[in-house]
Formats: C-alpha cells, structure tokens, sequence
C-alpha cells in the first residue's frame, strides 16, 4: 500500500507484512511509549528493547573482562530506550527515555529548585544546571574500577597521592563541595563565551579552604621555579570579596579567575566577568523565566536553556557582516553559493520561544524533554540532529572551500618553483639540467637542489656537497631539510618525498643533459610544459636525481589527479594549469615537447577564449 518496508532476517519482510495486514491489537510497548511521551502530533517513534538485545550479544562477546565492563556500565540493567518527537501547541517536543532496572541510589534522588539557578542571570543566552554529588560519583568510579580492574589496587595508589598533595581527595576535596552546579554565558563582550561563568555549592568551608590554599601554594612555587613563566597568580579584593586571578603573559582572550561568592565557587573565563558576577548581586535569576518555572514544576535533576532568540540575532548579525566577506573569498576560488534568504526576525521574535532540555528520574529509569520553536540546538550543546543537518548542509561547501584552498596553495608553490628556474635561466642563459653531474656524467644530485639559491635558500644550498651524490654521508642527512615549497598540502605529508617533478625523454625541456636555452622552445613558452606534479607513489626523495620519464604513447601516466581528475602542471612562461582528465594524449604529447611545430594550446587557455599569437623564426630542419 502506502508503506516502504526494509528489513534485515530470514521470514522478517513476511511477518512483517503479516502484522500491517492483520488485526492485531497496539504492541504493549507502543501504547505505553504514546502514554508517557503525551505529545499531540506524534512525528517520529524510535524504541530499541535492550534487554532482549544484551540477552542475544552478551555470550556473543569473548573477553570476559569487555562482558565486566559492559555490566559495571550498567548493560544488563538497562531493559529499554525509546525517544517520541512531535509537536504540541507552542512547537516542537522531543521526550527519551531510559528504562534501568534498579537505577543507582544517589543519581536523581533530589531534583533542582529555583534557588538552585540563583548564580544564573536571566538575561543568560545559555545556561545549563545539574545536581549530583562529586563523592557518590567518585566511589561509583572506584567500584567501577574494582570490578574491571581488580588487580589496579587503585585505593593504594590514591593513597600514595593524597599523601604527596597532603588533603584527601574523597574526604577533604570533594566533600568540601555540594551537589549543584551552573555554568552560563551572557551577550557581554564580542570575545567567544567571554562571559562564561562556572559555578559550584561549597558545602564545607574549611575543607574547601584548606584545598584551595594548598593547591595555589603550589602552583604559585612551580610558575616561581619556572624560567619563564607562562602566567603569574594574582589575589584582588572587589567589594569585600577575596578573588584569584591567573595573569597570562601573552596577547590571549581569557584570564580566569574565582571567587568564593554567597556560598558557591565562582570560576569565570576573565577577570571582569566574575566582577559583573559579584555586582549582579541578588537581581533576577534565570529561575523567574515563566518558560523556566513551569519546568521546574516536573523535578528535573538536569537542565539547559539556550536564548533562541538572542542566538538567532547574534547568527544573523553574523550572517549579515561576515556572510559576504566569505561569498567573495570563495567566489575567488571558484566556489559559487549564495545566502539564504533570512526571516523578518522582528515578525517572528514573539513566537521564537526559548529551547529548554530537562532530564528527571522516574519510576522507570530518566526521562529527558526538550521543548523549542526553532531548533537551532544550544551554543554548548545542539541536539545530534541539528548538528547532522548542519554538517549535512555545510559539508560540501567547507570541503571545497579546503579543496579551493589547497589548490591554489599548489598553484602558488608550481609558480615559486617556475620563477626560481627562470631566474636560473637568467644567470646562466640556460635551465638548469635534470641533475647534477659528476665529470663523468653520472648524476648526484636533482635539479631541486640546483636551483635553491633562486628560493631564497642559499644556507641550505651552501651546506651541500655538490661533487658527492645524495645519499652520501654528508649529503643525505639534508634530506631532512626539504623546503616548504616543495610539500604538496593536497596529498598529505610523504616525509622527505615530493610530488614536484620535471618531464624528461626526448623532445622534453629536459632533454639535454647541460640543461636548455630558451632558443630552443620554439613551440612557445607558453605552450610548454616545465613542471608536473605526480601521483603520490610516483613521489621521490627531493635531493635524489629522480624524475618522470614521459611516454608519447601515454603521457598522462603517472600525473598527479586531484578529486576530479585534473592535472596541474606548469608551463615554461611560469603560468599553471589544470588539464583535463579527458585530454588527448597527442594534445598532452604535444605540450610536453619544446620543439615539435604543434599548434595546441592549453585546454584552460582556450576555454577562457584566450589565444596567444606568436611569431617566431623556426629553425631550419
């Protein structure tokens, strides 16, 4: 009928067709899941039964310690996860579910009040809240620890630490600290979360204390014994109250510095931001949102809030300003795209509704809901599926933006390389050979080395012996020393290996062994191949005398291809082009030969309509 049916087992398409075309009553499962979620306008329903899945894949798993792990995760308590989306009267819903079998006393117990949100400002753009306790967390991981790694003795080595630090960690650290924290980020500055605020409830004073100044005595001694300090400890009073402050030494856009502030450690990204935190002072807190409150009302351990509205100003004023700067710079590299059309913000502003995320314990297990009109995800924590849709949409545009970029870094690298060996022509009116060449005629060292005082390495060149091959004991130890210039972004590190090649054989610029004049390219500069860029696995070692040996027959082989099949190579007159994959092999041929009386043109040359006329006296033959 009107379904699209894929399934995966012997028999599984006919049962399951079996069950659209009988009566059956709504599984238990479904009817129950539909309950609990209560959301008018279902849209999507995903169930997955873990307690049947772990009873098939447990005895399929050999390592007993992987089976150990998996049941101290929780596995075999776990029965079911399901997740209902949709849309009620204010927007979109989304309610998951986790359903444990015995979920850990100590996770969920006490849910969050409104004098818990207290730190957070309610003009926060993101805002985030949980409750749970650093010591139950802590000895969960230390039995955790016991069951996997009965051997590790990890009590043992603890006590080795907390004997060097001189506090310990279970009873004087994390006891010191209570069971609620916030972190927040309010629109102030233009810096990235340079109004990140991070706090935490201190239930012991004295412990905390005696922490703290530990600890800061001894970071203070090794910034002191260090040479040269990264950073310098810095102690300021702002309205009475004792602040911490970490001076970086350098040109950075966060100096972090805490406080003990009404109760709470107060950590924030600069030294300001904690100032405007104790000026704030007991004004409204995130808890008197009306969004916020009816929230509360269902006893979340857990909860996030994102500003959509702020959020969705701050992207278009980023759209707006810098959209168009990067269109241009794409435009440049032949990346075409345009900008989306963006919603009059003021009509919409009223019904953009802020996104809020809550997790609560229930009888079954947690139960997570989220609620929001556009779902945009928050800054610190966007939904997997707004975040797949981005990169969906965004993929290909910053891979060719890379690819763009990449590219136009190789062309630049081919034409550093042609200008060197036209300046080289200049010097000794001929190019330098393939090689160079012992008395006898046996070749040392390549033409890349030749050629490296013309790329402004003349200390390296120095350091060569030009009368011993490459691998000689002196020689092969500047292998290590390959010149940018000759690295190839697009295909990746290859060590000391370059993709950088001459065409050498009959005909070829490189034909000569002393090297040609330019006399002698009577096809034209311009319509000459100088340089090539291989296959990776064609790649040589950059001082070995080494090139690629061109066949008339398939000249093509060899070259390098990027991800649509061009090549890039580099003529006499020092300007690059891309060829097609498609070229004729007699067309390629004949750009590869200085002297053969061919009349061709690039391919790139002439599909701009660019002709060159050129008249020069050929030799007589």
């Amino acid at each position: 009928d009107a379904y699209f049916l894929l399934s995966v087992g012997k028999e599984t398409s006919a049962k399951l067709i079996g069950r659209l075309t009988e009566s059956r009553p709504t599984p238990e499962w479904l009817a129950k899941l539909k309950q609990r979620a209560a959301i008018e306008r279902v849209g999507t329903i995903t169930h997955l039964n873990i307690a049947s899945a772990w009873k098939i894949f447990e005895p399929l798993i050999p390592d007993p310690k992987v089976r150990t792990m998996l049941e101290g995760l929780g596995a075999a308590r776990l029965t079911a996860v399901s997740s209902v989306s949709g849309l009620d009267g204010q927007g979109i819903v989304r309610r998951d579910f986790v359903d444990v079998t015995g979920l850990p006393a100590g996770l969920g117990d006490k849910p969050l009040t409104a004098a818990d949100l207290t730190p957070i400002p309610d003009n926060a753009s993101f805002a985030a809240a949980a409750r749970f306790d650093l010591v139950w967390l802590y000895r969960q991981v230390l039995d955790f620890i016991a069951k996997t790694e009965p051997d590790a003795d990890a009590k043992a080595q603890i006590a080795q630490a907390e004997k060097t630090l001189g506090f310990e960690i279970e009873g004087d650290l994390l006891a010191s600290f209570g069971d609620v924290w916030t972190v927040h980020a309010t629109p102030e500055g233009i810096l990235p979360l340079g109004g990140l605020v991070i706090t935490a409830t201190v239930r012991d004073r004295e412990k905390f204390q005696k922490v703290h100044d530990t600890l800061l005595g001894m970071a203070a001694a090794l910034l002191k014994a260090a040479p040269d300090a990264p950073a310098t400890l810095e102690t300021k009073t702002h309205r009475g109250i004792e602040m911490h402050h970490v001076q970086v030494n350098g040109p950075v856009a966060w100096d972090p510095a805490w406080a003990v502030v009404d109760g709470r450690l107060v950590v924030a990204a600069t030294l300001q931001a904690l100032k405007s935190h104790i000026n704030r002072g007991g004004k409204r807190s995130l808890a008197a949102v009306p969004a916020v409150v009816e929230r509360l009302k269902e006893g979340p351990i857990t909860l996030t809030y994102q500003d959509t509205r702020a959020a969705l100003e701050q992207a278009f004023g980023w759209i707006k300003t810098v959209g168009p700067m990067v269109i241009g710079q794409l435009a440049t590299s032949g990346i075409k795209i345009e900008l989306p059309t963006l919603p009059d913000l003021e009509a919409i502003g009223p019904l953009i509704l802020p996104q809020i995320d809550t997790t609560r314990r229930t009888a079954d297990g947690l139960e997570s809901v989220s609620t929001c009109t556009v779902p945009i995800g928050s800054l610190g924590a966007g939904s997997p599926a707004t975040i797949g849709v981005a990169v969906a949409l965004l993929l290909p545009a910053v891979n060719g933006a890379r690819a763009a970029a990449r590219q136009n870094q190789e062309m630049n690298q081919l034409k550093q390389i042609g200008i060197a060996l036209q300046n080289a022509h200049d010097v000794k009116k001929r190019f330098p050979a393939a090689a160079i060449r012992d008395k006898e005629g046996k070749p040392l060292l390549s033409w890349r080395v030749a050629i490296l005082p013309d790329l402004d390495e003349v200390a390296l060149y120095n350091e060569f012996h030009l009368d011993e091959p490459w691998d000689s004991e002196h020689n092969k130890p500047l292998l290590e020393k390959m010149p940018e210039v000759y690295k190839n972004a697009r295909v990746g590190d290859l060590g000391n290996k370059t993709v950088y090649l001459v065409p050498v054989g009959k005909e070829t610029v490189f034909s000569d062994i002393d090297g040609a004049n330019m006399r002698t390219i009577t096809d034209g500069a311009s319509r000459t191949i100088l340089v090539v860029e291989v296959e990776p696995d064609k790649a040589v070692l950059w001082t070995k005398p080494d090139d690629l040996e061109i066949d008339p027959k398939h000249p093509e082989a060899g070259l390098g291809k990027d991800q649509n099949g061009m090549f890039t190579v580099l003529a006499v007159d020092c300007s690059v082009h891309l060829l097609p994959a498609g070229i004729d092999p007699k067309d390629l041929w004949a750009l590869f030969t200085r002297a053969g009386r061919e009349e061709v043109t690039f391919p790139d040359l002439e599909a701009a309509g660019q002709f060159e006329i050129q008249v020069e006296a050929a030799p007589a033959r």
